[in-house]
């Protein structure tokens, strides 16, 4: 249920919405959301000085902490192409 909320947030964000996609990994105790977008969605993603993802992952954490687990959201890495 988190990963569909991440999930509608970040295409409500970006301008391109058909690439992105959430994957969800669980563990013993913890839940890692990894994100997968474009190269030209991550900027969205990212936001001003990391507003937007710093944003997501405390309303995230804030969700899954009272549900008793902990949760990690990822970013993928993209090289700048020089």
């Amino acid at each position: 249920m988190v990963r569909e909320h991440i999930e509608c947030l970040l295409k409500l964000i970006c301008p391109s919405p058909s690439d992105i996609s959430v994957t969800a990994v669980h563990g013993e105790r913890t839940t890692i959301f990894k994100i997968d977008c474009s190269q030209k969605n991550i900027g969205r993603v990212l936001g001003k000085g990391g507003q937007n993802i710093n944003g997501l992952r405390k309303f995230i954490l804030a969700i899954t902490s009272n549900h008793g687990f902990r949760s990690i959201v990822e970013v993928p890495y993209h090289p700048i192409d020089v």
